[in-house]
């Protein structure tokens, strides 16, 4: 008898429990969007627009383009990357079903990277997007069909482990200080957030976030 109820009880939340990530997240994402200086026109998909700073309100599982543009300047493109997010992976850990369902149809279960995007019109900024621009295209070429998500890093202003000293500088600029060690070299960078980033076999080994003093 209590082994029958026990099933009984699991069927129900089965078949009424909603989406797991469809609640705690919801089909959309808001993704903020800044830019230096400010006001600068950015546009989704060829369709809404808006002056950063703002955020767009996307569906999660569809890859977005981003173009923003300045008087002046030539245009800064970024894309969206859609991808299978954590809160999923828990709907399947506790056998949510029903819940894995709702959140695929609904789009739930993905998750867009990166989460924000900032636009650089300065001189250092535009200067820095051509050798990205011209860095990326040359990297395509000589591998077609490899590391995809170091030309993504690049395109976005990231470092990744693995990453060359040639990719960091394509894609962060040049360091403000390097520190040389005896099996390492560390690069520190400074605005708008500060970083470290450790080189070992002139390859990216780590990387930290610094804490800016007050």
């Amino acid at each position: 008898m209590q082994k029958s109820l026990s099933i009984l009880m699991l069927m129900g939340l089965l078949f009424t429990a909603p989406g797991c990530a469809t609640i705690v997240t919801g089909k959309y994402q808001e993704v903020p969007i800044t830019s230096n200086p400010a006001g600068v026109k950015v546009q989704v998909d060829g369709k809404a627009q808006l002056e950063a700073p703002g955020e767009f309100k996307l569906v999660r599982n569809k890859t977005h383009t981003l173009v923003a543009t300045y008087p002046g300047a030539e245009p800064q493109k970024r894309t969206l990357k859609h991808g299978m997010q954590g809160m999923f992976l828990g709907n399947i850990l506790i056998g949510g079903g029903i819940g894995m369902i709702i959140d695929v149809v609904s789009g739930a279960s993905d998750e867009l990277t990166p989460k924000s995007v900032h636009f650089d019109f300065t001189p250092k900024g535009q200067e820095l997007e051509r050798k990205r621009v011209a860095y990326i295209k040359e990297f395509k070429a000589k591998h077609p069909k490899k590391y995809k998500s170091r030309v993504f890093a690049i395109q976005h202003g990231l470092v990744l482990k693995g990453m060359t000293k040639d990719d960091v500088t394509a894609s962060v600029g040049s360091p403000v200080r390097v520190e040389t060690k005896k099996h390492s070299e560390i690069w520190y960078y400074g605005n708008p957030e500060a970083f470290k980033y450790t080189f070992k076999k002139d390859k990216v080994e780590s990387v930290r976030k610094l804490t800016k003093k007050k």
